[in-house]
């Protein structure tokens, strides 16, 4: 990952609720072509993602994600 996208300021919000809501919807119907482990993947990213930025909003969150930073 870059430090780019480790930073919840730099996380395009919109884009990754829509990929989440995309990625259910491939999985909830999924046709001949969908690459299930790869349309699972894109929603634990865009899970992922979402989640540091619901972190970094909230106070105790912003220092557990100050605390995993310093680990990785």
């Amino acid at each position: 990952m870059t430090p780019r996208a480790e930073l919840a300021e730099n996380i395009d919000v919109e884009h990754y609720e829509q990929l989440q809501q995309e990625a259910r919807a491939r999985l909830e119907n999924p046709d001949a072509l969908t690459d299930i482990e790869h349309t699972e993947k894109i929603l634990r990213r865009a899970q992922a993602r979402l989640k540091t930025v619901k972190l970094a909003q909230d106070p105790k969150g912003f220092a557990a994600l100050n605390e995993l930073a310093k680990y990785s």
